[in-house]
């Protein structure tokens, strides 16, 4: 090897180490920003979150965005969602209507101008509770709702329990659900769908269910959008029902 070879190889070498200690150096340099930026945006939005839930455990009405983590025994009173009205984003509450009171709430109206007395009084002796959720206004005014009963899986089909080692598998069913017609998706029923997973995840179901008929295409894409799975299902005259089963992941 010549002496001008050898100089060249060196100066090469020394130019890619030099290379790759930038890359290195960079790759570091950016990677160091994005951890930091990323601890500095979780500690940025849990410090509302912990104010928020702070004024919530003392008795404020306060407004939490749909799916947050509440303070335990909240997520009723507080969840909330922001939809679209008049070209612009407003807030609404989901708030649970205590059982037994809904002779005396304002959301009756909008269930019989619905056509969902029935299904919202419904009770069969395996329903092991019932809740009922209100869309409301920040002034209110119902606008929507659903009604679900946390049940056995099986026996409203005739079928027998099912249990998951040794222990009764429960499901969130839906039973009821509509919102006032001027408020149809702007995301209110999207809300109140949410609000039912978060609160039937809570309670420990193994899933949520509903039925749908074929004429309510409307809420087979909101079941769709929502990641339910679909089960068609024949009922009298109605072949393009579905069932709609949502697995919850349960916490260990």
């Amino acid at each position: 090897m010549t002496a001008e070879q050898s100089t060249f190889d060196k100066i090469v070498l020394r130019d890619l180490g030099e290379q790759v200690s930038a890359c290195f150096t960079t790759r570091m340099v950016t990677g160091l920003c994005t951890f930091v930026g990323g601890v500095m945006g979780l500690l940025l939005s849990a410090r509302p979150a912990r104010r928020t839930a702070a004024r919530a455990a003392a008795g404020e009405a306060v407004f939490f965005p749909v799916g947050a983590n509440l303070p335990a025994g909240g997520r009723r009173q507080y969840s909330i969602g922001r939809v679209q009205a008049g070209g612009k984003r407003v807030e609404i509450e989901i708030r649970e209507v205590p059982v037994g009171a809904l002779e005396n709430d304002p959301v009756r109206a909008l269930v019989d101008e619905l056509g969902q007395t029935d299904w919202v009084r419904f009770s069969a002796d395996f329903h092991l509770s019932s809740h009922l959720f209100a869309a409301v206004t920040q002034d209110g005014r119902p606008i929507g709702f659903c009604r679900y009963v946390v049940q056995p899986i099986g026996p409203d089909t005739g079928c027998p329990p099912v249990t998951i080692d040794g222990q009764v598998a429960t499901e969130a069913k839906i039973l009821a659900f509509g919102v006032q017609e001027g408020w149809r998706r702007r995301g209110v029923g999207t809300a109140l769908q949410r609000a039912v997973i978060g609160a039937a995840a809570t309670e420990g179901c193994h899933q949520i269910r509903s039925h749908s008929s074929g004429a309510n295409a409307g809420n087979h894409r909101l079941k769709l959008r929502l990641g339910f799975a679909v089960h068609p299902i024949v009922r009298d005259d109605d072949h393009k029902g579905c069932y709609f089963l949502l697995p919850l992941t349960l916490a260990e």
